[in-house]
């Protein structure tokens, strides 16, 4: 221990620096902010795409666009993200019961998939597991589907393994659908709306460089196959949501050397994680995924008024999804990964596995845990080192979702402003 020259510790000096760093507005706001799941991917839509988007609009277009694109952004969020929270619980119950699940259960849709995979069909996976049903559940409701016979223990945790499997497989199925289907009638009502409310006709992209004739012309196509569009779209998201749910079936259910031969279904097994739901409730990345594949982006593309609508929507969707899955979490990796390697600080988990290729930064409640075993140890290099860690991870938090503002709310934008605006002025293709 290095005493200061008034016999303070300088352990107990970077211990104050981090008190008070750790008392300010900011930083509780984003621990609040990273330790809330929901909360978390809120921030990253609105701040990192979402409200940058609308004011990119409102400043390179007109303020109908940006109403028009704040209007189907909101309903985005409202389908994708906060209606399912409602009907999930519903779909859990639904599900079990279906499944033959014990109702007393409280718990149940906790059981991560990793957990009921063929690799943990053995004595050891079996144990393991039954101690984390005891954990959750308690010995007294266990020991009910158990029941007596020791021998018959195996068989019995199988049976439980493979109905939560088929339940969980199930709530993916008809979460996908049932939101598939709320995000594919988002761009339709858009439409409506703008229609409407708004008195557009066609694209609203396009209001400021055409005629309100050449308008007409622009949308003559969309208005004349509306009907079919809007019928024909539906398909995907009714089939594609049962194909879905059935390749996660397949993967959770098989061993890795069943699915070698298949790409997607070993790609699918890898991150079989991704398709558990968040406290049973909210959608990981890849469930995310099959709502928007199956329903939002069919009816974002389909419901386009106008061939530069087409187009704009093409590039939004090409540019979304790299985002969805790697950006503002590939970003803070990136950012916080060159720190730990130039400042010797800790951000990244190397503890912790791969997420979809990325490894997982160190939120800030991790932080506090580890300043606080560093505080009872009372070792000043490791709490000088974990405050300079929290003020570094802070810092990339919010650098990360700057930077995929400027990129997916700003640049991605602007780029679609100043295309459809050269292929109209220029090549007059409307």
């Amino acid at each position: 221990m290095t005493i200061g020259t008034n016999g303070v510790t300088f352990a107990t000096q970077s211990l104050a620096k981090a008190n008070s760093y750790m008392s300010s507005k900011l930083y509780k706001a984003t621990r609040e902010i990273q330790n809330n799941t929901i909360l978390n991917r809120a921030t990253i839509e609105l701040l990192g795409a979402d409200i940058p988007c609308t004011l990119t609009e409102l400043v390179g277009r007109n303020w109908k666009t940006a109403v028009e694109v704040a209007f189907r952004i909101t309903l985005f969020l409202v389908t994708s993200f906060f209606i399912p929270l409602l009907f999930i619980p519903i779909l859990n119950k639904l599900a079990a019961k279906k499944s033959g699940l014990p109702e007393n259960f409280k718990k149940l849709f906790y059981n991560q998939f990793e957990d009921l995979i063929p690799e943990k069909r053995t004595k050891e996976g079996n144990e393991e597991f039954k101690q984390k049903l005891i954990a959750m559940e308690g010995q007294e409701k266990v020991n009910e589907i158990l029941g007596d016979d020791v021998d018959k223990h195996e068989q019995k945790l199988e049976e439980f393994k493979q109905k939560i499997v088929k339940a969980k497989t199930n709530v993916v199925k008809k979460d996908i659908l049932y939101s598939g289907l709320l995000t594919y009638l988002v761009p339709w009502v858009q439409v409506w709306f703008s229609k409407s409310l708004l008195g557009v006709v066609g694209y609203t992209g396009e209001t400021d460089l055409l005629s309100e004739s050449q308008q007409e012309e622009s949308a003559s196509f969309h208005e004349k196959t509306k009907y079919i569009k809007f019928g024909l779209g539906i398909l995907p998201t009714v089939f594609g949501s049962n194909w879905y749910s059935n390749q996660v079936q397949k993967a959770a259910t098989s061993f890795d050397s069943e699915l070698k031969e298949s790409k997607f279904l070993s790609f699918v097994k890898k991150h079989i994680k991704q398709f558990d739901y968040y406290k049973a409730i909210y959608a990981q990345r890849l469930n995310l995924a099959g709502t928007f594949l199956f329903g939002g982006d069919c009816g974002f593309l389909l419901a386009s008024r106008s061939l530069n609508e087409f187009i704009e929507r093409c590039l939004r969707l090409s540019v979304f999804w790299p985002t969805m899955f790697f950006g503002v979490e590939w970003v803070n990796f990136k950012l916080s990964d060159k720190h730990d390697k130039k400042y010797d600080t800790q951000i990244i988990d190397h503890n912790s596995p791969k997420e979809l290729g990325i490894k997982k930064v160190k939120n800030l409640a991790m932080l506090e845990t580890e300043l606080k075993q560093a505080e009872n140890e009372d070792d000043e290099i490791k709490i000088d080192m974990i405050s300079k860690t929290m003020k570094a991870q802070m810092k990339n938090y919010w650098l990360s979702i700057l930077i995929d503002s400027a990129l997916m709310g700003v640049g991605l934008t602007a780029a679609n402003i100043a295309g459809t605006k050269i292929r109209v002025e220029k090549f007059g293709i409307y």
